[in-house]
């Protein structure tokens, strides 16, 4: 086995770990009623911007438009 096909199998394992725990996650977030109180939450909130839309606009004007995400690395 190369490097690169075990480097790709590891990367899948991790992806498939990562999925697994989202998914049981979600189940449990959605037995606890966490998705009902936060939409009761925010029906008293202001509408929401359109992030398509100021993406768009940003671009018709040739400016720049950046997307980024923070992540707090953790130790292996």
């Amino acid at each position: 086995m190369t490097q690169l096909s075990y480097d790709a199998g590891r990367l899948l394992g991790i992806l498939d770990s990562i999925k697994a725990h989202k998914v049981d996650e979600v189940a449990r977030l959605l037995r606890s009623g966490a998705r009902l109180r936060l939409e009761e939450i925010c029906q008293d909130l202001p509408p929401t911007r359109s992030f398509a839309d100021r993406i768009a606009s940003l671009y018709a004007a040739d400016d720049v438009a950046l997307v980024a995400e923070i992540k707090k690395a953790r130790a292996c």
